[in-house]
Order: C-alpha cells, then sequence, then structure tokens
C-alpha cells in the first residue's frame, strides 16, 4: 500500500533529516508561488463564548509554555483557551450531512487521516462486495469475462484522469506503479535519477534499491534548485504531484516540461493527486504517472493504476510474467493477466468516479483545510510551509518539536485519527480534509491538541 508513514515507532533516524527538514521549509515556497514577506499567522484570540467556551485544555500554569501560543479566555474556567474557529461555510442543502451516511467509518472517531489509506462509500463498498460474490458464485465465467470488464473499468478512469484508456493499466498502488517505471528505466553503472527532496519514503527506497543493484545514482536535490542537480549522466527525474509528507502541491507542469525539453525521462508520483485535481495527463506529457484510486476517489483499497506514454510501454513488465506475455503480447495483456487474483477494487473504480461526481465538495474540503492549517499554525506557533495555493484537501503544519508518541495520544484520549510524519522525524502533524469532514472535526483537534502535547512535554521533563 501506498501509505504515508511506516507505522508509529518504526521510524529510523536519519543524519540527513536535519538538512532535508531545512529544505522542505523553505525551498518548496519559490516553486509552487510567493509566499508574502514574513508570512503572516493569523490570531487565534477571540471574545470567548458564555459556558459553552470552557475548553479544559490545561492548567493556567503552563499557558505559557514554548511553542503554543493560546490565548486566555475570560470564563469561569481560568484554565481555559479559546481559538478562533473554523468557520468555513455549509455545503448547499446540507450536501455535506448526505455525503457522511455514505461513510464507513467509526462515528465515535474523528478520522483527519484520509490520505494515509482514504475511506470507501457505502455504494462503492456494496459495488465491490457484489464483484467478489460473483466471483465466488460462478469463478469460470467471471474469468471468461473479466478482460472486457477491466478494459470497460480502465476506459472509464481513462475519461476521469484525461488518458487513453489503452495508455493505463490498474495496478494495486501507485508505489507499484513507480517501481514499475523505475525498472522500465534499464539503468547502468553511472546512470543517475534526479528527484526533489520531498519524495515519498517507500518510493525512496525503492530508486535507492534499484540503483544500488545497477551501480545507478539517486540524487535528491531541493525542490527549488530541483534542476541544478542535473549533470550529465542525469536520466530521469523523479517527482511528486503532492507530497506525501508536507502536503503541498509543486509545479509538476513546469517541471515535466522542462525535463523533457532536456530530454529527460519523467516520473510522477501521483499517489495523492487522482481526484484532488482535475488531470489531462495526456496534456501533462509525463512519460510515467502513477495514481491510488482508494485515497482521494474513494475506490477500495488495491485500486491504483500507471499511465505510461506509448514509446515505453513495451519497455513495461508485469510483476510476474505469464500468460500475457503469450504474442501476440501487449502492455495492456503483460500487465493485466497476472495470473488469478482479485479484480473487484478495480473493477469499482467506475462507482467510485460516479459517486465522486454526486458529491464532489472538493472547494470546500480546500478551504476548510486552508483554514485548518491557518488555526493550527497559530495555536502552534510555527509558520506555515508554502502559501495556501500548495494546499488542496491535505496540509501539514511544524510541530514546535519532533512528538513521535503525538498521533497515539491523540488517539488514545481524544479519539482523533491523525499522523504525525515528516523527513523519518515526526516533526510534522498532517490533516485531512474528505468529504466527509465537517468544522468540527477540526474544531475538537484544536481543543485536544494542547492537551496532548502539553501532556508529551511533561513525560519528557520527567
Amino acid at each position: 500500500m501506498h501509505a504515508d508513514a511506516p507505522a508509529l515507532g518504526d521510524r529510523g533516524a536519519d543524519a540527513l533529516a536535519g538538512a532535508r527538514h531545512v529544505a522542505e521549509q523553505q525551498g518548496v515556497v519559490p516553486w509552487v508561488g510567493p509566499l508574502e514577506e514574513g508570512p503572516r499567522l493569523l490570531g487565534v484570540g477571540g471574545p470567548a463564548p458564555d459556558e459553552d467556551a470552557c475548553r479544559q485544555l490545561a492548567d493556567a500554569e503552563r499557558l505559557g509554555e514554548p511553542g503554543l501560543n493560546p490565548v486566555r479566555a475570560r470564563t469561569n474556567c481560568p484554565g481555559a483557551l479559546v481559538h478562533g474557529g473554523v468557520t468555513v461555510g455549509g455545503p448547499p442543502d446540507d450536501i455535506l450531512g448526505v455525503v457522511r451516511e455514505h461513510f464507513l467509518l467509526d462515528p465515535d472517531v474523528v478520522y483527519l487521516n484520509h490520505g494515509s489509506y482514504g475511506a470507501c462509500p457505502r455504494p462503492v463498498f456494496e459495488r465491490y462486495q457484489a464483484w467478489q460474490l460473483e466471483l465466488e458464485r460462478e469463478p469460470a465465467q467471471y474469468m471468461e469475462q473479466l478482460p472486457d470488464r477491466l478494459a470497460a473499468a480502465r476506459a472509464e478512469l481513462a475519461a476521469f484522469v484525461g488518458a487513453k484508456p489503452d495508455d493505463l493499466t490498474f495496478v494495486p498502488n501507485a508505489t507499484t506503479g513507480v517501481n514499475m517505471a523505475a525498472r522500465a528505466l534499464d539503468l547502468r553503472e553511472g546512470d543517475e535519477v534526479l528527484a526533489s527532496d520531498l519524495e515519498y519514503g517507500g518510493c525512496d527506497l525503492a530508486w535507492e534499491r534499484l540503483c544500488s543493484q545497477t551501480g545507478a545514482r539517486y540524487v535528491r536535490a531541493p525542490i527549488e534548485r530541483l534542476f541544478e542537480g542535473r549533470t550529465e549522466r542525469t536520466r530521469a527525474v523523479f517527482v511528486s504531484h503532492i507530497t506525501s509528507e508536507t502536503a503541498l502541491l509543486l509545479p509538476v507542469e513546469e517541471i515535466v516540461a522542462r525535463a523533457r525539453a532536456e530530454g529527460l525521462t519523467t516520473i510522477v508520483d501521483g499517489a495523492h493527486a487522482i481526484a484532488q485535481l482535475d488531470l489531462d495527463l495526456d496534456e501533462l506529457g509525463a512519460d510515467f504517472y502513477a495514481g491510488n484510486c482508494h485515497k482521494w476517489l474513494c475506490a477500495p483499497k488495491g485500486a491504483g493504476f500507471v499511465h505510461v506514454r506509448p514509446e515505453w510501454q513495451e519497455r513495461v513488465d508485469g510483476a510476474i510474467t505469464s500468460w500475457g506475455y503469450a504474442e501476440p503480447a501487449t502492455f495492456i495483456s503483460r500487465t493485466e493477466r497476472q495470473g488469478t487474483r482479485d479484480s473487484a477494487a478495480y473493477l469499482s473504480v467506475p462507482e467510485a468516479i460516479a459517486f465522486q461526481r454526486e458529491h464532489d465538495v472538493r472547494d470546500r474540503c480546500v478551504e476548510l483545510a486552508r483554514e485548518a492549517r491557518r488555526e493550527l499554525c497559530a495555536l502552534l506557533g510555527t509558520e506555515p510551509l508554502g502559501p495556501d495555493e500548495a494546499i488542496r484537501q491535505m496540509a501539514s503544519v511544524r510541530l514546535p518539536d519532533a512528538n513521535p508518541d503525538l498521533s497515539r495520544r491523540l488517539f488514545d484520549e481524544h479519539r482523533i485519527e491523525i499522523p504525525t510524519m515528516g523527513p523519518r522525524r515526526d516533526d510534522l502533524l498532517r490533516v485531512s480534509v474528505a468529504s466527509y469532514t465537517e468544522p468540527a472535526d477540526v474544531e475538537r483537534l484544536l481543543d485536544a491538541l494542547p492537551i496532548s502535547l502539553r501532556g508529551a512535554t511533561r513525560r519528557r521533563a520527567r
């Protein structure tokens, strides 16, 4: 799975993390748009509501603790804190309530981690199960009809992402697609692959391992100076459309155009882009583009794709060699006929596309994600990682200190699911705003965060 972080506590130390983190904070801004000089942090103060405003966040003695900028509320609760509040307008006709009813998530959990694994709405999940049931009822007939059904599903996905159906193939996740692209390059000793310093760790590992096996080099450069890392040995450029850890939209169009103009192969990790952005992959022109359908498109887990330009397709292999390689073999046959497996997630993608089109509240989600980031930065006393234009439905904020226990504390103490992440050091908190996310969910995070942070600080001080 193209998850966005290893399990809590599994992240190893990284000697280069500090340098990469500085690049993450400073380097992305020139690429995604100019920041105002000295990014302005919105104030969090405001008049305290009446009795309902008493937020039992902390004892009064710790309010001035470094790294938190709370405002003392003049209420009957001396330890209460008040933030500015999230005031995003509701969608028309209460569509938010309708959308929330469709999702199977635990109603007792504030789920702000959609970006890691997605969430499948009931109509899509029921279609997924119907495909599985049909397979079990009559396996032979199901398998006989599977190629035509997969072709129909690919056609709908291709139309959704602006591509030709035979130029993309289903894969379990975007990381699989990146691996397939990397192996198609046929790297040799001395070759170099140039990447930004903001890439997903799982893909970094894939490139590093392949390069170690072939004698090539995997070169990472700050995003704002990406092409300064190019040498005469550079063969390819690898970049994310929306970054995983820092949750920033990168100028992929400009990067792909320049790389192609300079004769470099382009590979784009679009794990978070599908359904967050309106895509036209043919117009983008990347040689390889890997995407997930289970994240923001809300398809079942195990549905992804890789789009490959025609001139590269003969060099792309499936995970195994099987009947798809029998002549006349094609890009689709080699990557699709991979033995007996459950294709229900792929076949359910059209249902996910239909759901997305019927319940498209992305503008509201983007607005809420940006407002959540402003409130979080103000509460934490940290600066935003980039301008609002770089934020879609995810936003990462820098924590005052690396805090590997914060996610667990927020869940155990407040039933809030949200990941910490960063360049292998847990110094970022990433909030996801999906179609089912309410302003009240963000409010609960703002209320709970000072308590969990303060509790962690106390434990370290003992």
